[in-house]
């Protein structure tokens, strides 16, 4: 079993005190949270679900070095599955 990045809880964590009751970012939230200026950017470098959000746990993991995980989430960022 692969061992969790040693910043993902505590990237975790902020991400709750920022966006509490929430599981799913907005891409404005994601230009907050990021640093990143533009869509295509956050799109670039993190799989959204959900027509465009952003779930947390996987931002912190990859915020925390724990990369994109399966190389074929471009072709699944689109997703069918509804919210």
């Amino acid at each position: 079993m692969p061992k969790e990045k040693t910043d993902y809880r505590a990237t975790l964590e902020q991400l709750n005190n920022l966006y509490p009751g929430r599981e799913l970012l907005t891409l404005e939230e994601m230009k907050a949270v990021t640093g990143y200026r533009t869509r295509n950017s956050i799109i670039k470098h993190f799989p959204s679900v959900c027509g465009g959000r952003y779930n947390k746990s996987t931002v912190a993991r990859i915020l925390a070095g724990g990369g994109k995980g399966d190389p074929k989430w471009q072709e699944k960022r689109k997703g069918t599955g509804s919210c």
